[in-house]
């Protein structure tokens, strides 16, 4: 005992030294149950930091691919629709035409925000800085709508305060990023 070792029981039985090897015993027991414990935790977060990377890998694979997959067709939609506006249309055809390109452009601007969310996770989103006009792209808004509207036989109009300036610098597909 006087060396260190607590884990046996003299004979005749001194209840004081059996106390304190069982004190002894115990608390060993339990470092080494804390000691498990820890390795364990150690081990869990290892295999969820692997499978968060391995996550991140698919997510990452899901968006380039999605990316290919989404603005293939949303560039035909603009071009098809930039190639009929040069043909000979009615006023009413133009009309909806322009508000179909009007809004497969703002799509295309939305779709590319959301395909380089990698930017935004890396905090390296830029907003441009140009000047624009309000006018313009709440107009372009209302166009979108407008086909909504006229089916439920409703009114759409604007009417902009006459203090607000024609023109903004700001990033002018960049109000859906806020």
């Amino acid at each position: 005992m006087n060396r260190g070792a607590f884990d046996f029981v003299t004979k005749p039985i001194d209840f004081q030294d059996l106390e304190t090897t069982l004190t002894k015993t115990l608390k060993a027991i339990d470092e080494s149950n804390q000691a498990v414990l820890a390795i364990t935790e150690r081990d869990q977060a290892f295999l969820d930091r692997e499978k968060a990377m391995v996550s991140e890998r698919f997510k990452q694979q899901f968006l380039a691919n999605m990316s290919h997959e989404i603005r293939t067709p949303m560039n035909s939609v603009i071009g098809i629709s930039h190639l009929l506006l040069r043909t000979e249309l009615t006023e009413q055809q133009r009309k909806y035409l322009s508000m179909i390109q009007a809004a497969s452009e703002q799509l295309m601007s939305i779709i590319n925000d959301i395909l380089d969310i990698s930017k935004i996770e890396a905090g390296k989103m830029v907003f441009e800085k140009i000047g624009f006009s309000i006018h313009q792209i709440v107009s372009n808004v209302r166009d979108i709508l407008i086909m909504r509207a006229e089916e439920k036989n409703l009114e759409l109009r604007l009417k902009f305060s006459s203090d607000l300036p024609p023109s903004i610098i700001g990033d002018p597909s960049g109000w859906h990023k806020c």
